[in-house]
């Protein structure tokens, strides 16, 4: 199977996105872009108490107003997965937030989840 390739454009748009949401008081615990190794996408991971406090759908309801046409222009909607901060995804994600920098992590696992590669973003970006 051919995977995709995350280019800087996603990386870039998703730290402006974590930060806009941070910044209108969108608690993240961690985000991430996960390359699946059942699917030929990625997907930019947020990970937020919200989402157990609140459930998914007030969770995506504050975020999708962020995602206006043109302003992360390689992100949509379907790009996203948000999850829970205590999906075994995030305990992993959470060791590396103490990172200056974004990491890119090619463990066989994150979590649960069989991935070919992740991108995660250091606690100053999520």
């Amino acid at each position: 199977m051919d995977t995709a390739t995350l280019v800087s454009d996603q990386v870039e748009d998703g730290a402006r996105l974590i930060k806009a949401l941070e910044l209108a008081g969108f608690e993240i615990t961690a985000a991430f872009w996960v390359l699946p190794t059942d699917e030929g996408d990625w997907h930019l991971y947020i990970a937020s108490p919200v989402v157990e406090n609140q459930g998914l759908s007030e969770a995506f309801g504050q975020v999708l107003p962020h995602l206006l046409p043109g302003r992360f222009p390689s992100i949509t909607h379907s790009d996203i997965r948000l999850i829970g901060s205590q999906n075994p995804m995030v305990a992993r994600a959470v060791q590396f937030r103490h990172q200056k920098v974004p990491l890119k992590f090619k463990g066989r696992t994150l979590g649960k989840m069989i991935i070919d590669e992740a991108y995660l973003y250091p606690r100053e970006m999520a």
